[in-house]
């Protein structure tokens, strides 16, 4: 053997090494391209969409379509979907407890609950689903793109055959209608049951897909579905604009931070009580109310955590009553049951503006 050779076995060893080495890279680098290109918002907010299936009266086949989550109360979450996947033209054709399905959690299903708000299709196509949380699924909340929408601008919708499938190519936005403004698309590759899937920009959430006539698709924007459900409908928002976020919060702790609350913007939340003990009140500047409705069968009481982060008595509502107070964004409320045991930690912000204490 000639000196600077290799074995002929050693070769082909060495040969196949670096093959496999190629291929790895290859394959990384397809995978970081698919992650971080202009459809890696829409890849990243997967965990956000689920899908339903919904049977809407007896011997029909169920149907499926996609929702969003937009908010934690408690232990469950807001969806928001399209109006018609879970109603249909008939009356009393709705499933009040359809079926569930989380990207984190394919393998299984949770029941969710119809809430008895809504908007029919051609009048706003919006339904609200409060599903609880399987204890595996989380969500994004830097999740909106608060820019509207102009004409030809590059948007994917999540959710398609389904799964959580995001075409390769984008849809265009052609036009806003300047009376119902419905975002119309065009090539979004939209397919029967993608109806309730976000319409996803490079930035974020920019609406709710609900119709696909073969030419167009058309889509909430969500500015639109906002304003209904928080505002209208008084359920919890947490989704923020993606782009106005400097600091994605790692934790709940963090999204308390000081630096948030005190953030003219800052859009508040219902937390779990396991925080309470980490979280006291700030100095506050940035005055704001919040409306508190006991929808139980019991008392339940409100408490300050004042600034050294003890509860201080603030007000007791009976059952089928609710309170009204003033208070800043940085200071945390805690809401108790009659052995003071803490139901829920409540944050006042520009979304939580009334609280269901269930």
């Amino acid at each position: 053997m000639e000196t600077g050779m290799l074995p002929n076995n050693f070769s082909i060893l060495f040969m196949d090494i670096l093959a496999a080495i190629v291929t790895s890279i290859w394959f990384s680098v397809g995978v970081l391209a698919q992650v971080s290109g202009e459809d890696g918002k829409a890849m990243a907010l997967r965990p956000n969409v689920v899908k339903i299936t919904a049977s809407l009266a007896q011997g029909m086949a169920p149907q499926t379509g996609f929702g969003f989550i937009v908010g934690q109360q408690q232990n469950r979450f807001v969806v928001v979907t399209a109006n018609h996947v879970v109603r249909g033209d008939d009356p009393g054709s709705e499933d009040k407890t359809p079926l569930i399905t989380f990207f984190q959690n394919q393998g299984s299903q949770a029941r969710g609950t119809l809430e008895t708000v809504g908007l029919p299709t051609g009048h706003g196509d919006l339904a609200v689903i409060l599903v609880p949380n399987p204890g595996s699924a989380t969500f994004v909340t830097d999740a909106v793109d608060g820019t509207p929408p102009e004409r030809g601008l590059r948007v994917w919708i999540i959710g398609r055959g389904g799964g959580w499938n995001i075409p390769a190519s984008p849809g265009i936005v052609v036009s806003t209608d300047p009376f119902t403004q419905s975002i119309q698309v065009e090539n979004l590759a939209a397919r029967v049951g993608s109806s309730g899937g976000p319409l996803v920009s490079s930035k974020g959430i920019v609406g709710m897909v609900v119709n696909d006539d073969g030419l167009y698709s058309e889509a909430i924007p969500i500015s639109a579905i906002r304003t209904q459900v928080s505002e209208k409908w008084h359920y919890i928002w947490q989704l923020t604009d993606a782009a106005a976020a400097s600091v994605t919060p790692s934790s709940a702790i963090s999204a308390l931070a000081p630096v948030n609350n005190t953030s003219v913007e800052a859009t508040g939340g219902v937390f779990s009580c396991e925080y309470e003990n980490s979280l006291k009140s700030l100095a506050g500047s940035i005055s704001t109310s919040l409306v508190f409705q006991n929808v139980r069968s019991k008392d339940i009481s409100l408490f300050w955590l004042n600034y050294g982060g003890e509860r201080e008595f603030y007000y007791t509502v009976r059952p089928g009553a609710q309170y009204s107070l003033s208070t800043y964004i940085s200071h945390p409320w805690v809401v108790v049951d009659e052995q003071g045991r803490c139901l829920e930690l409540v944050l006042p912000g520009k979304f939580t503006t009334k609280v269901d204490v269930r």
